[in-house]
């Protein structure tokens, strides 16, 4: 049982992560609460992220 709670948190952060990612490297740049606050995710240079930074961003951020 212990396993099968882990895998499902698992699941849940993979899915947690590729969402917010999809989302900060699409065309608004940004996750509901950021497009509400005006804010945009962008790469060092200024650019847009591609769904690969975001998901490094992401995974940063998680961590914590």
């Amino acid at each position: 049982e212990g396993h099968t709670l882990a895998r499902r948190h698992t699941r849940g952060g993979v899915l947690a992560l590729a969402y917010w990612a999809k989302l900060e490297s699409g065309k608004d740049q940004a996750t509901p609460g950021k497009k509400v606050m005006k804010i945009k995710v962008t790469s060092a240079s200024g650019g847009a992220l591609d769904f690969a930074g975001a998901l490094k961003r992401s995974w940063v951020h998680w961590l914590g």
